[in-house]
């Protein structure tokens, strides 16, 4: 290669490079781009962050910038589609849009889905923050910073190459989700090796850098597989329930045993628990049923009603939090920070499960009674659930899901808390909820929300 070829390529590397840099997340949102983790935050599975701490990574980076070169020299627009994919924001946006995706394919509820997008979360955050803590050990330069002729196919991330945090969230996510969906445990590891694949050709990270962290994320993987297994969910049901006069009754009541769940920050299901709801035949209670009888049903509550039932209701919500949590996230600049990414999916998905395990807990507790069972002749929008009526489910969960992304994304705070307080009317405009049920299932999700937030309040 002549001299000025030779000038050439290194200043329009150099200018890609540039060009390539991540967005200050400063400008959009007020985080710094990468989190330099110093073995600090909390974490749930593992004992800490450095207690999982790699061995130096091999010294011959000049024979993989070889291979990686090799790897790039291969990159077609099938390929560039693939990386693109797998790079779209934090590592672990594409698993949860995967995970998600499949709980709602499945028609999965709520209990059963959060249990599992928080598992999943759990180890990609405990991993992720391991990987960091190697990676401010090792401080291994970028194959484009040791050697500026290879140009990379996406942005350089703002952090030291070793381990691949893109390869920690493939092994931790696809053992996890081969764990939870049996049926499918080739598909998802086929997807963690596409994602290896991708990271290979991307020319971001040294081929022992995607190595030593798919190893590292399927370790701690395999530590939030011993969770699950040593702390099972009772979804078993009982032919009936009926806490007689002035209490709810049904046959084949929805997970009647929540009390019996193991949860993440809750010292179990019911260690929040609100005075009781208005007493049968008190004027309270009947002032509340009044209030049902009396709102003008119209084209616009009916369609809250039925939204909130079908379009963001058992089956769906955890998709629709996931798709908003993942919006949030690029629009506060986290799409480059892995750790704080992973972070944001990890709480989310903790207070969501937790605050059904509490309410499901409080409802058998209490066995409150539906409106339609204190007035037969109460016509509702939609069916009621076949389980007691306070607290309002709905109202426990989102609460503490929209109060947790408050926390976290402080200038969608208001907007984010009125997503709550339109899901409580929505309940009563259905007509299968009391006012006292939406206030004290509101109160309930506060509560969890600071309990998730707590240890992470110093981070964010």
């Amino acid at each position: 290669m002549n001299r000025k070829r030779l000038f050439l390529t290194v200043l329009v590397s150099a200018l890609l490079l540039t060009l390539a840099a991540p967005i200050s997340a400063a400008s959009r949102g007020g985080y710094p781009v990468i989190t330099q983790v110093a073995g600090a935050w909390p974490t749930f599975l593992i004992e800490s962050a450095n207690s999982m701490r790699l061995d130096a990574p091999p010294g011959d980076d000049a024979a993989e910038i070889e291979e990686l070169q090799g790897y790039l020299d291969e990159v077609d627009d099938a390929m560039r589609a693939q990386i693109r994919y797998w790079n779209a924001s934090v590592p672990a946006y594409r698993w949860n849009k995967l995970a998600s995706e499949e709980y709602f394919d499945r028609a999965v509820p709520t209990a059963g889905a959060t249990y599992g997008l928080a598992l999943m979360n759990v180890a990609i955050y405990d991993a992720t923050v391991a990987a960091f803590d190697s990676k401010d050990a090792s401080m291994r330069e970028r194959p484009s910073e040791a050697d500026p002729m290879l140009v990379p196919e996406v942005p350089v991330p703002n952090s030291p190459s070793y381990p691949s945090e893109h390869a920690v969230a493939a092994g931790a996510a696809s053992e996890v989700l081969a764990f939870l969906f049996p049926d499918k445990a080739d598909y998802y590891r086929d997807m963690a090796a596409q994602s290896n694949d991708a990271m290979l050709h991307s020319g971001i990270y040294y081929p022992s850098d995607v190595e030593a962290g798919f190893a590292l994320g399927q370790q701690v993987a395999a530590m939030a597989i011993a969770w699950a297994d040593a702390h099972p969910m009772d979804l078993n049901t009982v032919d009936e329930i009926n806490g007689g006069e002035g209490k709810w009754y049904g046959a084949n009541p929805i997970t009647p045993n929540a009390a019996s769940w193991p949860t993440w920050v809750l010292s179990s299901p019911d260690e929040i628990m609100p005075p009781p709801p208005p007493e049968y035949g008190s004027e309270q209670l009947e002032t509340e049923v009044q209030e049902l009888r009396d709102i003008e049903r119209t084209l616009r509550t009916t369609v809250f009603a039925r939204y909130w039932e079908y379009g963001s209701g058992a089956f769906q919500g955890t998709l629709v939090f996931t798709e908003k949590t993942s919006a949030l996230i690029w629009e506060y600049g986290l799409d480059a920070d892995p750790v704080r990414g992973a972070l944001v999916y990890t709480l989310l998905n903790i207070a969501t499960y937790d605050a059904t395990a509490a309410a499901f807990a409080v409802k058998y507790h209490y066995l409150g009674i539906r409106p339609f069972q204190v007035d037969p002749t109460f016509e509702t929008v939609i069916p009621t659930p076949n389980h007691p009526s306070y607290p309002s489910a709905h109202s426990v969960i989102t609460m503490a899901a929209v109060t947790t992304l408050a926390k976290l994304f402080p200038e969608d705070a208001d907007s984010l808390i009125e997503i709550s307080h339109q899901g409580g009317e929505a309940r009563l405009w259905a007509g299968i909820h009391f006012r006292s049920d939406i206030v004290a299932g509101e109160d309930m999700g506060r509560q969890i929300a600071d309990k998730v937030f707590a240890p992470f309040k110093d981070i964010f």
